[in-house]
């Protein structure tokens, strides 16, 4: 094509069959640039629109558990403290490692006591009592794990998951699973009425 002809005189005179060939031969590149520059936006955009932000992060640190039944589980917490909000969501999964946690990406977590005592001295575990409502849990039924803290004062940093209904479904190999709550989690309230509904 001679550099010097503008696109309308290359589409004057032509059929629009003709047009369209024209401008397939001479602009192809174009074309697919536009349309795939296009298809990504609206990925995208969708994607952005469709994801839900999260409530609460919970982890069930345990290699033998089952996917699907933590999705039930997790189901069921969205349906009780969310009643299937659009905007929210729980999260509750077996995938992790520790940098999720210096990343502020997990809330509640069940451990084994393996892992409670091993990292109980790097203090990753709140003391429930200073929740922001954590007087009102329920706890009196449930077996509980107090220790000290570093200046000696005695608190609650876990509850004994055997008990817990939520997690009677969840099928694992050990049962000396601990729920914590993670001490750097940016949900405190929403982790309050996430426990909740563990303790109902």
């Amino acid at each position: 094509m001679d550099r010097n002809i503008t696109l309308r005189e290359g589409l004057k005179g032509k059929t629009f069959l003709e047009k369209i060939d024209y401008l397939w031969t001479y602009y192809k590149i174009h074309i697919i640039a536009i349309v795939s520059i296009l298809f990504l936006l609206f990925i995208f955009i969708s994607d952005s629109l469709s994801r839900k932000s999260p409530y609460c992060n919970i982890k069930y640190i345990d290699n033998n558990i089952s996917n699907q039944e933590l999705t039930v589980a997790a189901d069921k917490l969205n349906d009780i403290v969310l009643k299937n909000n659009k905007d929210y969501v729980i999260n509750f999964d077996s995938q992790f490692d520790m940098m999720q946690i210096s990343n502020r990406q997990v809330d509640i977590a069940i451990v084994s006591k393996e892992f409670f005592e091993e990292n109980f001295k790097y203090d990753m575990f709140l003391n429930l009592d200073t929740l922001n409502g954590g007087s009102d849990l329920p706890l009196e039924k449930y077996g509980v794990i107090k220790k000290l803290d570093s200046s000696g004062k005695e608190g609650i940093y876990g509850i004994e998951a055997k008990d817990l209904n939520i997690l009677k479904d969840i099928n694992s190999e050990r049962d000396d699973g601990i729920l914590v709550v993670i001490s750097n989690t940016d949900h405190n309230e929403n982790v309050v009425n996430v426990l909740k509904v563990f303790l109902k």
